[in-house]
């Protein structure tokens, strides 16, 4: 999402497989550096190893990343990063 995350409210859909090894930064909201197909396990989207499609939009990126661990991932607190995304069920 590095490059399309511009600009903010710009929406996309993708087929992912859900991954649950890697790095992911955020809850919620996530860096552009998070794979997809990592941050749609812990929000519920998808299982590891299951697919689905996914709505992704680009959001305004918050002064602070939140983690958490939930559904057997563990995401991480991070700071500045220029560029977001939210994920949504299709």
């Amino acid at each position: 999402m590095i490059d399309l995350g511009q600009p903010v409210g710009a929406t996309y859909y993708f087929r992912v497989t859900g991954e649950s090894n890697g790095p992911c930064w955020g809850r919620d909201v996530y860096t552009g550096a998070t794979s997809i197909a990592i941050a749609a396990v812990p929000i519920g989207l998808v299982k590891g190893g299951m697919s689905a499609i996914i709505r992704v939009e680009a959001v305004s990126p918050p002064t602070e990343f939140q983690g958490s661990a939930r559904h057997g991932v563990t995401s991480h607190d991070f700071g500045r990063y220029g560029s977001a995304y939210r994920l949504a069920a299709v």
